[in-house]
Order: structure tokens, then C-alpha cells, then sequence
């Protein structure tokens, strides 16, 4: 009977963290290697004369009750891995869940900048999320 017990813990305790992927979508590009730099996660759509290459859609859904940043930090790493610097028309909500009745969830398109150094992520109503290493 422990051992049943020991096996239904650890499966629910397998589903408690965070899951993240970022998904090809219409239009999107092959992934590029992987980015270690900041990441932008910027609300609304990006200024029509910003050049990017879209990668796709990034989701990240945390497993548990709790807030936004654990998420978006998990949104930020995700869309690293496919070389990313920047995810715009960022969403975020509470999704209904099976064992946990809400949990956030965030998503929005990753994208790669032609010229990261003339875009300013905070002006443009964004927060960025530090290098891979640095706790969020």
C-alpha cells in the first residue's frame, strides 16, 4: 500500500512545476541556435518598423496556484532555446485546471530582432528578463 501511495505522489508530483514550449505557427522560421542574452516580454505588438524573424508560438503554464512571474520566467527560458530575444502580444490568464482549479498561464510570438540594440524593451512598455544563470 506505501508503495501505491509512494507512486501516486511522485506522479502528482511530477505535474507540479512549470511546462513551456514554443510551438511552430503560420509564418514561422525554422529555430535558431540557442540565446543566452535578456529576453523582452512586451504586452502589445511589436512597432511596425522593427524588423524580426518569428520563431513561433511560446506558451508556459505553471502547474499550480500562484502568480505571473514564475511563468513568464519560464516563457522567457523557452524561447532561448530556439533563439529567441523577444516575445510580443504577451498574454496571460488563469486557466482552469484538473487538480488545481486555476493556474496561471502565459503566451505570445517569439521572435529574434535583426537590430536588438535600437529596440528599448522597457520604452516600448516591455519588461526584460535576465540571462540564463540570474534568478528571476
Amino acid at each position: 500500500m506505501r508503495i501505491i501511495v509512494l507512486i501516486i505522489v511522485m506522479a502528482v508530483l511530477a505535474g507540479c512545476g512549470s511546462k513551456s514550449t514554443v510551438q511552430k505557427w503560420r509564418g514561422s522560421e525554422e529555430p535558431l541556435p540557442v540565446y543566452n542574452g535578456s529576453v523582452c516580454l512586451l504586452p502589445g505588438p511589436l512597432p511596425e518598423d522593427v524588423e524580426f524573424m518569428f520563431l513561433g508560438r511560446a506558451v508556459a503554464n505553471q502547474q499550480h496556484y500562484g502568480g505571473y512571474a514564475n511563468v513568464n520566467a519560464a516563457l522567457a527560458d523557452v524561447v532561448r532555446s530556439v533563439g529567441a530575444d523577444i516575445v510580443f502580444d504577451l498574454q496571460s490568464k488563469q486557466k482552469i485546471g484538473f487538480f488545481v482549479v486555476v493556474r496561471p498561464q502565459s503566451w505570445g510570438m517569439a521572435a529574434r530582432l535583426k537590430s536588438p540594440e535600437l529596440f528599448d524593451c522597457i520604452s516600448n512598455g516591455g519588461r526584460v528578463y535576465p540571462e540564463l544563470g540570474i534568478t528571476h
